[in-house]
């Protein structure tokens, strides 16, 4: 089912990112670190913050934004997890897309990574849907939702200045010529967050419950720092022998906002599996006074 392609493929990128906030949450009696707060502070500098104080536009508290994805190739993916389909394509007058053309869907996502998501089915002029219909649409519904749900989840941490602690209380946290790395565990979860020297975060690896995350985020500049384009997820789940590693790619375009940064178009490709597109417009915000 499609849900198999978003939502399991998701669910677990979307606990890595969650992972970032261990450090925040770790005992006192954890080791000590050999990185000051001094560093950390500055490494958390590079990155783009859309609640740092002082900024002219002030600190992003929500958003709400009107969402269209892009249904012929989530329906592709669809027919291609449940094995209806291998051909990657949907024709024109596929009835499926005369049920979610007209499917409007707008989403309030909060700062913390909370997300409400509004689907509005119009209602049948002249007679109400048939049982697959109704069930085909209730499928995607929630497919949509959990797949925006988890990615609110893991991209907010990136401009909501936590994917940097702000404390080495609790961590290791070292730095090297090679860079600086960060670890923290915290019952059965272990995470570890790997930058460049020049504190470009280059990779996690996140252990919990068995499943192993390699996420590599990439980054491009922008006048109030590094602002996340990408990341690529490699997951692998337990069992004996292991099954094959998972793959994800998600991919940004944004846009700006009452001077905030925020999606335009997110894209997000799970291998061997499918593309799920979505196109974000309408946008408005709510802020906090510095």
């Amino acid at each position: 089912m499609l849900n198999r392609f978003l939502a399991r493929a998701l669910v677990p990128a979307a606990f890595l990112l969650a992972a970032v906030t261990v450090a925040a949450q770790a005992p006192a009696n954890a080791s000590p670190a050999s990185v000051d707060d001094a560093i950390l502070a500055k490494a958390a500098k590079r990155y783009y913050s859309a609640v740092r104080p002082g900024t002219a536009h002030g600190i992003l508290e929500s958003f709400q934004c009107n969402i269209e994805p892009e249904w012929p190739t989530l329906l592709a993916a669809m027919d291609k997890a449940t094995h209806r389909s291998s051909t990657g394509t949907i024709a024109p007058n596929d009835p499926r897309l005369a049920l979610l053309v007209p499917v409007t869907i707008s989403v309030n996502a909060e700062i913390n990574g909370r997300s409400t998501l509004n689907w509005n089915q119009p209602a049948e002029a002249t007679q109400p849907l048939d049982e697959n219909a109704a069930a085909t649409l209730e499928l995607v519904h929630q497919s949509v939702q959990h797949a925006l749900e988890g990615f609110f989840q893991f991209w907010t941490p990136f401009i909501n200045g936590t994917i940097v602690p702000k404390t080495s209380k609790g961590i290791q946290a070292h730095q090297t010529a090679q860079g600086l790395t960060l670890h923290a565990e915290l019952r059965d979860q272990n995470l570890n967050e790997i930058f460049s020297p020049d504190f470009t975060l280059r990779e996690f690896n996140v252990s919990m419950s068995g499943v192993h995350i390699r996420f590599n985020p990439v980054f491009e500049g922008t006048p109030e720092g590094l602002l996340v384009k990408s990341f690529d997820s490699h997951i692998q789940m337990p069992g004996t022998p292991p099954p094959p590693e998972r793959t994800m790619q998600v991919t940004l375009d944004y846009q700006t906002v009452r001077g905030f940064q925020l999606p335009s178009h997110l894209s997000i490709d799970v291998g061997g599996t499918g593309h799920a597109g979505f196109a974000f417009s309408g946008c408005t915000v709510q802020t906090a006074t510095n």
